[in-house]
């Protein structure tokens, strides 16, 4: 699990890096035994905004590569979850005066069925997969740090007086994108409701692909591939 957890924390530091957003400091301390231990880092993305990244794994929970759909594999339960962007308030309330923060949760399933529990958002909060956020950060490389947080803030307004319906994160920030970093698209009314067909973002995950051209090539004599992409 430790390896697991360092190969994430290599990745996602990658990911954000392609961003222009880095860690800031070392985030409140948590046991070895705790769930999201390794798991968290916080960035500033302003002068008075950060953006605080906690990856959610799969716990391998009866895990067993032959069988696809297992039981007892959720993922961290949501009340940790709560509870720790709860204490993650209060340490940003204290040490960084006057700042907001956006939380980002990154769900990194295993290639079995998982489920995610979604409690009532009491906080500035996004989240969506690994591999939603792979192409982001390349499709979206080097542009505005304020990136998420500007697509919050176009969501925010428009689940002010709508809903929004997509198969995954990638498809709405794939429609967002394709309409000038805006959620709006007509001038005849707003809409109730908002239903995205299923992979809308097939066009960007391509170009992504397309842009890094991410593949496996052989590093030494006896086989052994590693990943390399495109700068």
């Amino acid at each position: 699990m430790a390896d697991y957890r360092n190969f994430l924390g290599s990745n996602i530091e990658m990911f954000f890096r392609r961003l222009g957003i880095r860690p800031l400091q070392n985030t409140p301390a948590l046991s070895k035994s705790h769930p999201l231990y390794g798991l968290e880092t916080v960035s500033r993305i302003d002068d008075d905004k950060l953006l605080y990244i906690t990856l959610i794994p799969d716990l391998f929970h009866a895990y067993n590569k032959e069988i696809f759909f297992t039981r007892r594999n959720d993922l961290v339960a949501p009340e940790i979850l709560q509870r720790r962007k709860e204490i993650i308030t209060e340490y940003i309330a204290n040490e960084f005066i006057d700042h907001e923060i956006l939380f980002l949760d990154v769900y990194v399933p295993i290639g079995r069925e998982y489920k995610i529990i979604l409690s009532e958002p009491s906080f500035n909060h996004i989240y969506m997969s690994f591999a939603d956020l792979a192409i982001i950060a390349h499709q979206e490389s080097g542009k505005d740090t304020l990136l998420l947080w500007n697509y919050f803030l176009a969501e925010k307004d428009v689940l002010r007086n709508s809903s929004i319906r997509a198969f995954s994160f990638l498809d709405k920030y794939a429609f967002y994108s394709h309409h000038h970093d805006s959620f709006y698209f007509t001038d005849d009314a707003r809409y109730p409701h908002i239903t995205l067909e299923v992979g809308i973002a097939s066009d960007l995950r391509e170009e992504a692909y397309r842009k890094v051209d991410p593949h496996l090539v052989a590093f030494d004599h006896f086989g052994t591939l590693v990943p390399v992409e495109r700068k």
